[in-house]
Order: C-alpha cells, then sequence, then structure tokens
C-alpha cells in the first residue's frame, strides 16, 4: 500500500487536474500549460511589487539625485541633504567644515556634528 509520490492537484490558474512532475513535487503550482504559467509569473511579479512598493522609489529617488548632481548624505539616511540640515537646524552652510579646537568643551567621546554645502559629517572624537 504504497502511495503515489504525487497526486493530482488543480491548477492555481485554470482550475483543471494535473499531476506534478515527479522531481518538481509541491513545488509545482500550474498545470504546466505555458498560458497557466505566464499567468502564474504575472500574479506573483504583482504580489511582489505590491509588498515591495518601495524598492523601486528608492532607487528612482537615488538616479534622479545622481542626474541632478545633489550630493547625497554621508550618513546613508537616503534623505536628501537640504531635508536633513532643516531637521536638525543648522545655521547658514559655511564655505567648508572645520574641526572644532581641540581646547573646546567637548570631551572624549562625544559626537560632533559639521556641515558645509556639500555634505554633513558626524564623527566620534
Amino acid at each position: 500500500m504504497s502511495r503515489s509520490p504525487t497526486r493530482k492537484r488543480p491548477c492555481r490558474v485554470c482550475k483543471r487536474w494535473f499531476i506534478p512532475h515527479p522531481r518538481l513535487k509541491e513545488r509545482q503550482k500550474t498545470c504546466g500549460d505555458q498560458q497557466c504559467q505566464r499567468e502564474w509569473h504575472r500574479r506573483k511579479c504583482e504580489q511582489w511589487n505590491h509588498n515591495n512598493a518601495d524598492y523601486f522609489k528608492d532607487n528612482y529617488l537615488d538616479k534622479k539625485l545622481e542626474q541632478t548632481g545633489t550630493p547625497r548624505s554621508r550618513l546613508k539616511t537616503g534623505l536628501p541633504l537640504s531635508y536633513v540640515q532643516q531637521l536638525i537646524g543648522t545655521p547658514e552652510p559655511a564655505a567648508s567644515a572645520t574641526l572644532p579646537p581641540s581646547d573646546s568643551s567637548a570631551s572624549p567621546g562625544q559626537w560632533t556634528i559639521e556641515w558645509s554645502t556639500t555634505r554633513i559629517g558626524v564623527f566620534k572624537r
């Protein structure tokens, strides 16, 4: 009384019953007809795009910023520099970033934020 390794099942697209290929077993979802396979692929791509809607938005934003020459934040936040500067309340951008004097009140281990017209730098002293 041995069971067959793969049982008949309905195609997920056309609903016809089929016997899955012995090597594919539980992974085969369609009957093998070309139209059913294409429709199943289309559905799965649509589902993936719905679940990962931000994937292409991030890539699109990166490419747009590269084309315009707008500098990216070194913090890898994915946000434009002007928006980050607006959030942290930076004064008018300086011509270049400089380190605070070594005799300043900042003790070692504190975080220092510097800004310039092209980037924001965050580092640990």
